[in-house]
């Protein structure tokens, strides 16, 4: 984040941030470091060489993580329409701006439907309206509009708007112990969200044993975290990666937008 930008932006800004660090901090070390799961290692075939461990969670992810992230998302959303308000010539009371986010080009020019992009109608300088229109899902690189920073925050934030946010375990970078077990070949831990089968249970980690064991106990202390569960926009995706690349993306269509105040 710059702090080039006005006082009121730039809070918001680090109020969000400071709730994406709450949740990484705090929220999950919390609940992680607890233990709330069990693991069990069971052979995948007859050779006994290769070994699945599984997870099961014990206790459900707290409410207070889908309500962070809904903050962080409202704080985020909230700077971008503050900025348009700023370089716009609208009286403080009006609520007829807003930065505008859509996937959709006959949305946003107004093409056989309400034009979304008049609220962008009083901003003093042309540049700024270019490069909003510039940012927009519609005009993402890929096609594909949830590679856009922007829409998967109005997707998260819309969604949060209206219910819970949809949220699962995860796993993240391995384990926390050293990489190397006895009497194991090879690791491959998994990464992202954890999907449980029809035994309430997640692939935590396959592996491949230097020997034929049939029977095998392993002291995995895995390094845990929280996923996006069935939203479409990021699903199966670590939620703080997601808030990281949405914050950063943010930031700098914020930093970019203040040149023209």
């Amino acid at each position: 984040m710059t702090p080039q930008i006005p006082l009121e932006l730039y809070i918001k800004l680090q109020r969000a941030q400071e709730h994406i660090m709450t949740l990484l901090v705090e929220n999950t070390d919390q609940y992680f470091n607890k233990k709330p799961y069990e693991i069990i290692v069971e052979p995948d075939d007859k050779t006994g060489l290769g070994h699945t461990a599984y997870i099961s969670f014990t206790e459900p992810l707290p409410p207070i993580f889908a309500v962070r992230i809904g903050e962080a998302l409202y704080q985020l959303r909230s700077t971008l329409d503050h900025t348009v308000m700023m370089l716009s010539d609208a009286p403080p009371t009006s609520r007829a701006t807003e930065f505008v986010i859509t996937d959709n080009r006959e949305s946003f020019e107004g093409i056989g439907k309400p034009r979304l992009s008049k609220r962008l109608d009083a901003i003093r300088a042309p540049g700024a309206r270019s490069f909003i229109e510039a940012v927009q899902p519609f005009n993402q690189h890929s096609g594909d509009p949830v590679d856009n920073a922007l829409w998967v925050l109005h997707e998260l934030f819309m969604a949060d708007k209206h219910r819970r946010l949809l949220l699962t375990q995860a796993a993240s970078h391995g384990s926390r112990r050293i990489p190397f077990y006895p009497g194991v070949r090879e690791i491959r831990f998994t990464s992202g969200a954890l999907l449980s089968d029809d035994r309430n249970r997640a692939v935590l980690a396959e592996m491949t044993l230097t020997e034929r064991r049939h029977q095998f106990e392993l002291d995995i202390e895995p390094m845990l975290t929280v996923a996006f569960a069935d939203e479409p926009v990021a699903q199966n995706r670590i939620a703080l990666d997601v808030l990281d690349d949405v914050l950063r993306f943010t930031s700098f269509v914020v930093g970019t937008l203040c040149k023209y105040l």
